[in-house]
């Protein structure tokens, strides 16, 4: 779910859902969840950051922030709300390059690249 093609470099989101310039931020595009499940992000940082996930209601409202500071590898599950329609990702632009994974369950899985993959059985 989280693609780093769709990223803003040079900004990161404030603790009020609000953009503001940092050389070494990054938000992603609208990420859709689906409202009261559950959804996990793994990223090995190396060192200790911030990371903001913003959950936003069908009117682009802030209705929760998820705030987390660590080092090493970070996991976080949470649970959206039952009025969450989309999140936004905020960081650190400096380990986009070790993309992080945000996918819905509780169990934090290996990276794969943001799309899809068919294969013929």
């Amino acid at each position: 779910m989280f693609n780093s093609a769709t990223i803003t470099t040079g900004y990161r989101l404030t603790d009020t859902g609000t953009t503001t310039a940092d050389p070494n931020g990054f938000y992603t595009a609208h990420i859709p969840v689906i409202a009261g499940s559950t959804y996990t992000y793994k990223q090995n940082t190396g060192s200790s950051i911030i990371l903001r996930i913003c959950e936003y209601d069908s009117s682009n409202t802030l209705t929760k922030l998820n705030k987390y500071g660590s080092g090493g590898t970070q996991t976080q599950t949470i649970t959206m709300q039952a009025n969450t329609s989309y999140v936004i990702i905020s960081s650190d632009k400096r380990f986009v390059s070790n993309p992080p994974q945000f996918e819905q369950g509780s169990t934090a899985t290996d990276y794969t690249p943001y799309g899809q993959v068919c294969t013929d059985d």
